[in-house]
């Protein structure tokens, strides 16, 4: 048997252990006095805490803890902490990638395309005018276009009922 911890001795001084570990348990403790001077102590602590009389709570105990209890003040919701200003920081530096993208988009194309571009530009645009056509000719494109539609506009006016109901709950 390896070491007996504190935990296993209120055990079995509380019957918590089944008959076969309780035994060897019991053989163990019989052979090393300490842990017998343990729980001998643990069972006179457990008999003196069993001859204790138990006192009753008034009769209106739960209703003074449930009215203490309302008059605490509730937690507000958590907050973030968060800084605006790096928020509006990460929003500037966004803004000026972006900006600085088509700038540099706008200063690096040609004023006037060339012969070649544009015969290769009107062979594009015809494949891609009908593989649209063809696209939006679709029904079930449409269908599942109005379908997301349908579902994103369930979910805004969710989101926009439960704020209304929120702010009348709290006012």
């Amino acid at each position: 048997m390896n070491r007996i911890t504190e935990e296993q001795l209120w055990d079995l001084a509380d019957g918590l252990i089944q008959e076969p570990q309780a035994g060897e348990l019991m053989r163990y403790i019989e052979e090393h006095p300490v842990l017998k001077k343990k729980l001998d102590e643990i069972k006179a602590l457990n008999a003196s805490l069993a001859s204790i009389p138990l006192e009753a709570p008034s009769a209106n105990f739960t209703a003074k803890v449930m009215a203490q209890w309302r008059t605490e003040t509730s937690p507000s919701a958590l907050k973030t902490l968060v800084n605006r200003k790096i928020i509006y920081g990460i929003a500037a530096v966004f803004g000026v990638l972006i900006i600085s993208l088509l700038i540099y988009t706008i200063g690096s194309t040609t004023p006037e395309p060339s012969a070649q571009y544009m015969a290769k530009s009107e062979q594009v645009q015809e494949v891609v005018n009908s593989q649209i056509d063809s696209f939006l000719g679709n029904k079930t494109f449409w269908f599942s276009f109005l379908m997301i539609d349908a579902v994103l506009l369930l979910v805004f006016i969710d989101k926009w009922i439960s704020g209304k109901r929120l702010k009348n709950e709290l006012a």
